[in-house]
């Protein structure tokens, strides 16, 4: 995590350089300099952080750069907007600027004094790394050299099956099914997942499956470590395949590596082998090993199982991609019954199976359908010998199979943790802010990120996607896609609207951001912060969840936490980056919403939504001329909103909805709307004539109408809009529905139209 504090304070300042570059001028110089030292930290800092439980040493270094990172960003950014403040026209702002002079000379010392200090350190603790055996590792993602490699060894696997396992069948049927299949592009069968999904288990079933033992002549294991040496790989699946005697082996370590290859592509060629490869780190691993395996006439397999779908998807384009899921309710408690009930007839299992039956639902909810943590918890409950042991587990489950002594779960997401890449690691630890079984929004998500800088800034073109947006979503993605995160709500268009994050991973997630001094957290008091190691005048980000109507908040002086940041309105109109704002639903005084004067002092906001009465429009030149996103909730507009909004030259999403507009006419004139491409009207109960002229919203693609009952009929103008590709009637009455309908009176209007929907319209007028 050190590294991605690192990586995102070096950008942060190298967008600052070049942003205020003429607030900088002072320190400059140093400024460049710091950002050299942090650029070199950078390299050793991906072995450093996988080798912070070697040794209390570096557990203390790699906080001390990580926060030294995170002084450099306040010092600098602070030191920006402090000079900037006083720079300006006017001759106030002069008479200001002149009695400044001394005090700036001051701060330039001062400031650059700090920025020396800071280099110093930085300098001082890269050539400890180096001196200490910390390498620049170039392992692509997070994980790391000497500590993640230790702990895969720790996780060394063989084929053998320590006991039945259950909920595997179809994944194991499948599976068996595509490896006796005969005929070309049949050769590579993938597994992959989150660590502690069973891909390790699953390939042990195919291994051991009878039909996989009577089609296959040879079958081999073979485990690989991070840093694998590909002639040992080659000559273990030589020597499995041959099963030579001690003289050959003896033979086949004097071979040369080109000689080890031939011999062990002719007998893949030659006979039917099933080699199954166990936890491939990278593609990269899978290219160093790959040109001694076939994939072209012959009847031989590979089964490889990998937590990077990467590996899977560059191994061969036709090979068998299965990805591994969590398991679900039915099969996590099949499996904790199979291993901890079922071959017991004690008084435990015969004379309470109600209760027990409960008791254990109620113990794999938490296990998130990880085998492995089903796997803990069911071998820690064959020792339990009444229902109140039971209990007992229950009621201290986290600390049973999270904190437990050989701490298999955590090591296994410790690994999972390790392998996200560097720009990942920030986003997941940031899903600690959110309350547990939180139904999180993607859109607010993704727009957190960005304002944290997790994402890389992309400027918005004309006529192109919102790519930071995107980028967000492709990040999210990523984490779904390895597990570490869950797809909540989908909207009717298939796209994710919300997201979760399980119980397990959340206090993976919570202890590690903690233990980074990332996030803290709390319920009741700020002063008793669980799981805190850090003093908390070093706090940068705190997530308060509030029980209740408890307002304690405003009993805490948030100026004895310098390192907590705050978006005061007042500085709205400095904010030249700003994209996104969101306000409290109550955020109101007398007959005139702060809002209105908020607007005019954010040029750059790109999405406003505004859940308030409001009454009147403001003028169209206060609203942000880059504004492509526009939400009306609550309005209550008295005055038709439509000839100030079409003015917005880029506003493409317009959703007017529940009461935003009271009056009983609306229209659109020629050459407004140039670039609106959706628009949703909703709930405007008042609303009974909308007349849209030719030429107006040319770019309009998709349109919905909801509830809006007294509407007659929709516009005759909505004929010319040529580009418009599906209309949406919703909770609109029968006659409604019937006019526009094939046939009908106004079908003229909308037959150009490829998809015509029409939901629950079905009440009389």
């Amino acid at each position: 995590m050190a590294e991605a504090v690192v990586s995102s304070v070096v950008t942060r300042i190298g967008d600052l350089l070049v942003q205020e570059g003429k607030y900088l001028s002072g320190v400059s110089n140093q400024v460049e300099l710091l950002k050299t030292e942090l650029n070199l930290m950078q390299g050793l800092l991906k072995d450093a952080d996988a080798r912070q439980d070697e040794s209390e040493a570096v557990r203390w270094w790699v906080a001390e750069i990580r926060d030294l990172a995170y002084d450099a960003d306040d010092i600098i950014a602070t030191y920006a907007l402090t000079v900037g403040t006083r720079k300006g026209g006017g001759i106030q702002k002069f008479i200001k600027r002149c009695s400044c002079i001394l005090d700036e000379v001051i701060t330039f010392h001062k400031v650059g004094s700090q920025i020396e200090d800071i280099k110093a350190k930085v300098h001082c603790l890269r050539t400890i790394f180096r001196d200490y055996g910390i390498r620049e590792s170039m392992i692509k993602g997070g994980g790391s050299s000497s500590f993640n490699e230790r702990k895969r060894e720790e996780r060394q696997t063989f084929p053998h099956l320590d006991h039945d396992v259950v909920g595997f069948d179809d994944d194991l049927n499948k599976l068996v099914e595509f490896l006796l299949k005969e005929g070309e592009g049949n050769r590579v069968a993938s597994i992959c997942g989150m660590g502690g999904l069973g891909k390790t288990t699953l390939a042990k079933m195919v291994y051991n499956h009878k039909k996989i033992k009577q089609h296959f002549v040879r079958r081999t294991w073979s485990y690989i470590s991070q840093q694998c040496q590909r002639r040992r790989v080659w000559e273990e699946i030589l020597i499995k395949v041959q099963s030579p005697t001690k003289e050959e082996r003896d033979e086949i370590q004097k071979l040369t590596d080109a000689e080890i290859i031939e011999k062990l592509r002719e007998v893949q060629l030659q006979k039917k082998c099933l080699v199954i490869i166990d936890d491939i780190w990278d593609v990269e691993t899978w290219n160093s090993l790959c040109v001694a395996f076939p994939l072209k006439n012959t009847n031989s397999k590979i089964l490889l199982t990998s937590r990077n779908k990467e590996v899977s998807l560059q191994v061969d384009a036709e090979s068998f991609l299965y990805e591994l899921q969590c398991l679900n309710k039915e099969r996590s408690w099949e499996l904790l019954k199979k291993i901890a009930i079922s071959r017991r007839k004690d008084c435990v299992t015969n004379t309470n199976k109600h209760n027990i039956k409960k008791l254990g639902k109620e113990m794999i909810e938490y296990c998130g359908g990880l085998l492995l943590a089903i796997t803990v918890l069911g071998g820690l409950l064959v020792a339990k010998q009444t229902p109140n042991e039971w209990e007992d587990v229950l009621k201290h489950i986290k600390s049973y199979i999270f904190k437990e002594d050989d701490l298999r779960v955590n090591k296994v997401l410790s690994l999972n943790y390790n392998d996200l890449p560097c720009h990942l690691k920030p986003c997941f630890l940031y899903l600690g802010h959110f309350p547990e079984d939180f139904e999180i929004p993607i859109e607010e998500l993704i727009q957190m990120w960005m304002g944290e800088g997790f994402i890389p800034q992309i400027l918005h073109e004309e006529d192109s996607e919102d790519t930071t947006e995107y980028e967000g979503e492709q990040y999210l993605r990523e984490l779904i896609q390895r597990c570490m995160v869950q797809v909540g709500e989908i909207s009717k268009h298939g796209r994710i609207k919300t997201c979760r994050i399980h119980d397990l991973m959340r206090d993976f997630c919570i202890s590690k951001a903690q233990q980074e001094n990332f996030l803290q957290i709390t319920k009741k008091n700020i002063h008793s912060m669980e799981g805190s190691q850090w003093h908390i005048d070093k706090i940068r980000r705190l997530a308060i969840t509030l029980e209740s109507n408890d307002n304690y908040l405003k009993g805490i002086k948030f100026s004895e936490y310098p390192y907590l940041r705050w978006r005061v309105p007042n500085v709205f109109k400095k904010m030249e980056q700003l994209r996104h704002l969101y306000l409290p639903f109550d955020y109101w005084t007398g007959e005139v919403p702060h809002v209105i004067q908020i607007l005019s002092s954010c040029p750059h906001v790109y999405k406003l939504v505004i859940k308030s009465r409001i009454k009147t429009l403001t003028e169209t030149r206060l609203f942000s001329p880059n504004l492509a996103k526009l939400e009306l909730r609550f309005a209550e507009l008295e005055e038709d909103p439509m000839p100030t909004l079409e003015k917005l030259p880029n506003l493409k999403i317009l959703r007017l909805l529940e009461n935003s507009f009271e009056g009983k006419d609306m229209d659109c004139s020629e050459g407004g709307f140039p670039l609106l491409q959706y628009l949703f009207l909703d709930h405007l109960y008042s609303l009974e004539e909308w007349r849209v002229e030719k030429g107006a919203m040319p770019n309009l693609c998709q349109l919905e109408i909801n509830c809006c009952t007294r509407l007659k009929t929709i516009p005759d103008g909505l004929r010319f809009v040529t580009t418009l590709r599906e209309l949406e009637i919703t909770n609109m009455s029968e006659s409604f529905k019937d006019m526009l309908d094939e046939g009908g009176l106004d079908f003229d209007k909308v037959k150009h139209v490829p998809s015509l929907v029409f939901y629950n319209c079905v009440w009389k007028r």
